[in-house]
Order: C-alpha cells, then structure tokens, then sequence
C-alpha cells in the first residue's frame, strides 16, 4: 500500500498540515524515519533509492526551534485560540525530556522507568555506536541525543507482583526487598520479559532466574528483579559512557523514581548521584521551554536548570557499589552464555 502513497507523515506533521497548510518535520522525529541523514540534516538520497521514496513525498526539515503563525481561522475558531498565536515544531519526546529535566551538560544523563525504560544523553554532533548497541536523534543544529530503550522495566516488577499473588499496594511490595542483602543472596535475573531492545536487540531473548535455592524467599526475588532491571540499565549506560563519558549526574522520572530503594540501587550501580525533579512531567517542560526559547522569551536551552525544582540527591554508598561491580560481572557472563537459548 506504501507504493500508493502520495505522502508519509507522523501524526504532529498531520496536524501541522492541517491547520497550517504545511508540512515540516523537526529534526529528530525525522531522525527516527531511518531516512535522515543526521551530519547534513537533509534527507539522505541514497536511502531514499533503497525505500523506494522520493523526497517530495516527505516533509520540509526544520530544527526544533521553526515557528509557525496564520494557524486555519476555522481551527483556530474551533480551538478557541487567536489566529495569530504562534506554535513551535518542537521535537520528540525523548529529547523534551532529557531538556525538561535538565540533564543537558556533558556528565548529565537521564534515566526514565515507568512501564519500559529508557537512558539518553544530549551530546555535542553525532555519536554513532559502531556496534548499533544505541540510538543517536538529531536535536539542533549541533545537538544529539544518544541512548537506548528497554521493553522492561515496571511491567516486569508488575509481572513478578501479580505472578506472587501480592495484593498490597506496589510502595509496600517493593519495601520487601529491603529485607535482602544487595545480589539478593546469589540470585541474578536476566529482566528479557518481553524479548529486548538496547542492549542486546534480541525480541527472542527470555526472562531467566539463576542461582535459586531453598533458601529463597520473596524478598529475594523481588530485589533480584529490581536489579536485574538496573542491572540492564547499566549496561546499556556503558555503551553511552564508551560514547560520551561516564556519567557524574543521573536525572531521573518515571514510576520507580518514587522509590527510595530503587534510587539507592541507581546511584550504587552507576556511581552517580541520582536527582528526581519535583515535575513528573519532563517532556512537556521541555516542549514549554522549547517554545519559550523559540519566541525569543528566553535566552537559551541551557537556562531551563535554573528553573526545576529538583530535590535532594542520592549519594552513592562506595562498599554496596564495589559489591555491585562484582554481581555485574556475572550478570553479563550470565547474559552472554544465556544467548544461545534465545530461540
């Protein structure tokens, strides 16, 4: 059916088109076309061939920043907004959450866990993993965010909840795993519930428990499962650190960030201090402070960390991180050796 189409377009080029006439594309969404090539900012024609798409048929690129006025007066009457109100393109999601909690400056990454997960950074031009571990979206003219997805992070914690039968409310599920030492007394989990993304890009990989005894109890395996989950945020922030440099400060959002004991396990297996922004609502801060930037209201993305209200870190305890240096090795042993059954 693709071959019949006269135009291809996301649903914000959609909405563009329809109220001003228009269609343009910001940066990164055009990134995550596969089409875009990220150096020149134009769409790369040799990628193009192979899809068997000519240019006309996408949108206009534009950087984030592209300001459109003279919205359909019958839109802008339906709406009940003036005609004149100007809209800014803005970006993807992704890139509006890293700004809208500030994690912007070199050092400075961004974690979000709520139902799957993802880590980014914002970096200065292109920074391509050669062996395709991370993504890398154009943001502006000299900015990318490069990062990794997971398909497992809350849902798999919800998984292990429902699968025990545990009724209680998911802050005092959680407070059980207090009761195990950190490594969960020998038990590591592969958190592969739902196949995986970053970092291993594997959708036939599977969950997988190792080191059970008799001596297990719940606590156990819900402390294994919140590292496993952190274990493999971890891992995919190496790839990162490989590309951009070890973190100092991680910014955190997402259902886990209400939970004590999971930001503690951050900061001992990153080494980092972990902030969480008194916001929950990151992307749509940096969509605002996009728009702010584009009509000139303020000066530039960088002044937005003057304006989270973040609360106190998470310092990182040396003795548990040199504990957890030692589980995660067997982790990625574990990993690799468990390749081979992902059929």
């Amino acid at each position: 059916p693709y071959k019949r189409a006269q135009y291809f377009m996301s649903i914000k080029e959609y909405l563009l088109q329809c109220w001003f006439g228009k269609r343009v594309i910001d940066y990164s969404m055009a990134s995550a076309t596969g089409l875009f090539n990220p150096e020149t900012h134009k769409w790369e024609q040799e990628l193009l061939e192979l899809a068997g798409i000519k240019e006309k048929q996408l949108s206009e690129i534009v950087p984030p920043t592209k300001t459109l006025t003279g919205i359909n007066q019958a839109k802008a009457e339906e709406m009940g907004i003036n005609p004149q109100m100007p809209f800014v393109v803005g970006a993807a999601d992704g890139q509006l959450a890293n700004l809208g909690i500030g994690a912007i400056l070199p050092g400075e990454v961004a974690v979000s866990v709520g139902t799957s997960g993802a880590i980014r950074q914002l970096t200065k031009g292109v920074r391509i993993s050669e062996n395709q571990e991370t993504f890398c979206y154009s943001f502006t003219e000299d900015t990318s965010i490069i990062g990794g997805p997971t398909n497992n992070g809350g849902v798999v914690l919800q998984w292990l909840k429902d699968l025990l039968e545990d009724d209680r409310s998911f802050t005092d599920f959680l407070a059980d795993a207090k009761k195990a030492a950190p490594g969960a007394d020998g038990i590591l989990f592969l958190p592969y519930l739902n196949g995986e993304r970053a970092p291993i890009w594997n959708q036939r990989a599977k969950g997988n428990f190792y080191g059970v005894s008799i001596t297990h109890k719940k606590e156990h395996f819900i402390r294994a499962v919140l590292e496993g989950i952190t274990f493999n945020l971890y891992q995919i922030g190496k790839t990162l650190e490989r590309l951009a440099g070890a973190p100092q400060k991680i910014f955190v959002n997402g259902g886990l960030a209400r939970s004590p004991l999971w930001l503690q396990m951050m900061a001992d297996i990153f080494e980092a201090e972990i902030y969480v922004s008194e916001s929950h609502h990151s992307a749509a801060w940096g969509a605002a402070w996009t728009a702010l930037v584009a009509i000139h209201n303020v000066e530039s993305f960088e002044d937005i960390k003057k304006n989270i209200p973040m609360g106190k870190a998470t310092l990182p305890n040396k003795d548990t991180s040199e504990i957890y240096k030692r589980i995660y090795q067997n982790y990625i042993e574990l990993a690799k050796d468990m390749k081979k059954y992902f059929r």
